[in-house]
């Protein structure tokens, strides 16, 4: 197989879900009574103690309970971590972004809003020099 992401699962070949997803329900009893399931963060970056997490949706925009509580969680550890949502068409290599949203302190600071990948790329450039210029404490 080569490196190239396939989604031939009804073949039983090359499927992405099959051969390079982690399989996290392996996890899922360690968890009862609750419904706590085990869940990706798409992407991450870490600078200076600063740490910005991608969420990247596709076809809806709904967040699930979950997720919202870990992203809440999450961002009220530390006002140095922040989580962006992005709502894109195609996640692929032409990824286009069309709205974003922003978790930060412990909520979601900014609801859906349109936006471009050409902003999008500009916003976190200007966190980068942000906190690239910070003091690591």
């Amino acid at each position: 197989m080569d490196h190239n992401l396939y989604w031939n699962c009804e073949n039983g070949e090359n499927c992405y879900r099959d051969y390079v997803l982690p399989n996290w329900g392996i996890f899922n009893q360690c968890f009862v009574p609750t419904k706590i399931r085990i869940t990706d963060i798409d992407g991450a970056v870490e600078r200076k103690g600063h740490f910005l997490f991608f969420e990247v949706k596709q076809n809806t925009k709904a967040i699930p309970m979950g997720q919202r509580i870990l992203f809440e969680k999450l961002t009220e550890v530390s006002n140095r971590i922040t989580v962006i949502l992005l709502y894109v068409q195609g996640a692929g290599k032409d990824m286009n972004i069309r709205e974003s949203a922003v978790f930060w302190k412990g909520k979601m600071t900014e609801n859906w809003t349109p936006t471009t990948t050409e902003e999008m790329q500009n916003r976190v450039r200007k966190w980068f020099l942000s906190v690239n210029q910070s003091q690591k404490t």
